[in-house]
């Protein structure tokens, strides 16, 4: 049997995870209504992002189980969704300032 990791580690892991993709949504929301003025873009953003949570999740959860190293995956992911973000608040930001 492999490390286990201590409880410690892993919930202020799961923690950190859980409230910054709880946050992202929202956040998200609000930085498209500031740049777009359109209550309909923000919310349609803010819909595009739970839905692709809920349709990935699923599969997700089930890499996770088959990995070997899951909080590898884990933490890559993490920052793949975090640069994913910034790359939507950057094209925002570009789209919007034109207009």
């Amino acid at each position: 049997m492999g490390k286990r990791y201590s409880l410690r580690f892993y919930l202020v892991g799961a923690v950190a995870a859980r409230a910054g993709d709880e946050m992202s949504g929202p956040a998200l929301m609000l930085a498209a209504f500031a740049l777009t003025g359109s209550t309909v873009a923000a919310s349609s953003l803010l819909a595009g992002i739970t839905i692709s949570a809920a349709v990935g999740g699923p599969f997700f959860g089930a890499l996770l189980d088959r990995a070997d190293r899951p909080g590898r995956l884990l933490a890559g992911a993490l920052v793949l969704y975090a640069v994913g973000l910034g790359m939507v608040l950057g094209g925002l930001e570009r789209v919007f300032k034109g207009c």
